[in-house]
C-alpha cells in the first residue's frame, strides 16, 4: 500500500437512515471499521491528490440495507490499480443483523463489531478481525486472516492456500480448508465439530470436557489427539459421548488439543 501520510480526505459521506444491514464491495487496498458513540454511520475515503475524482466510493441505500461499493469497479481492471486509497467506516455501537464484506488484493481490519451474520469474502488479501456474531462466514482465497477475542455460535470457514488463526469462544466448528492450513482456540468447548482438510493442517484446541463421540475419516495423512480417545469401530469416544466431533483428512493432518 503507498504511504498513507501522503493521503487526505478525498470523500466522506454520513449516513442518517435508519440501517440494519451494510455491506462493503472493494477491489483493493485497506479496509478499516470502527466501532463509535456516533448515532450516524460515517464513511471517508482517503488517498493522494493524484486519485481520480470519479473512482472515488459510492453508496446506495435500499430500505434498510447500505452498500459501499469502489467506484473503480466499473472502470478498471485489477492489475492496472495505479491509484491506491484507504476506506474507513465508523459505525454506531449496536447489534447488526448482517455485516458483508468483499474484497481483492486489500486488508481488512475491524474490533468489536456485533453482528447477526458477518460473511467476508477475501482474496488474495488479508484480515483481522474480532466482535461477536451468531453466525462468521469466511470464504478466505490466498490470503491471512487473524482473530482475537471472537464470540462465535456458528462459525463456517470455507479457505484455499490462506492461513488462519482464530481465537475466542466458539459453540460450533464446520471448516473447509485446502492447503495451507488453521489454527482455532476455543475458550469454551464446542458442541460441534466438523473439519475437512486437503492437503492442510488443522489444529483446534479447546478446553478440557465431559466427553465427545470423534468420527475420523481419511484418505492420507495423520490425526492427533491430546485426549485419550477409545476406538470403537469407525469412531472414537472421551469419556461420556455428549458432542459430535468429525474430521476428514485428505492429505495433511487434523489435531484434536487440550488447552
Amino acid at each position: 500500500m503507498s504511504n498513507t501520510s501522503e493521503f487526505e480526505i478525498r470523500k466522506e459521506q454520513t449516513i442518517t437512515d435508519s440501517i440494519t444491514h451494510f455491506m462493503i464491495d472493494w477491489l483493493s487496498d485497506d479496509i478499516r471499521i470502527f466501532s463509535t458513540d456516533l448515532d450516524d454511520i460515517r464513511i471517508v475515503q482517503k488517498a493522494s491528490s493524484k486519485f481520480p475524482e470519479g473512482r472515488l466510493f459510492h453508496t446506495d441505500i435500499k430500505s434498510d440495507e447500505l452498500r459501499i461499493v469502489d467506484g473503480r469497479k466499473e472502470t478498471i481492471k485489477i492489475g492496472f490499480l495505479f491509484h491506491r486509497s484507504l476506506l474507513e467506516v465508523y459505525l454506531p455501537v449496536k447489534v447488526w443483523n448482517s455485516v458483508r464484506i468483499t474484497t481483492v488484493g486489500g486488508g481488512v481490519y475491524f474490533n468489536d463489531i456485533s453482528a447477526v451474520n458477518c460473511k467476508c469474502r477475501i482474496t488474495s488479501g488479508r484480515a483481522e478481525i474480532s466482535g461477536h456474531f451468531k453466525d462468521l462466514d469466511l470464504g478466505i482465497v490466498g490470503s491471512s486472516v487473524t482473530g482475537e477475542n471472537l464470540i462465535v455460535d456458528k462459525l463456517h470457514i470455507n479457505s484455499t492456500s490462506s492461513k488462519l488463526e482464530l481465537s475466542g469462544d466458539f459453540l460450533e466448528i464446520d471448516s473447509h480448508n485446502k492447503g495451507r492450513g488453521m489454527t482455532v482456540r476455543s475458550g469454551v468447548v464446542p458442541e460441534k465439530i466438523s473439519s475437512v482438510g486437503t492437503g492442510a493442517k488443522v489444529i483446534i484446541s479447546i478446553p478440557n470436557n465431559d466427553g465427545f463421540v470423534f468420527k475420523f475419516k481419511k484418505l492420507s495423512g495423520n490425526f492427533k489427539s491430546d485426549f485419550p480417545l477409545i476406538s470403537e469401530g469407525k469412531q472414537y469416544t472421551y469419556l461420556h459421548a455428549r458432542r459430535c466431533y468429525s474430521a476428514e483428512v485428505r492429505g495433511g493432518e487434523f489435531s484434536l488439543r487440550k488447552q
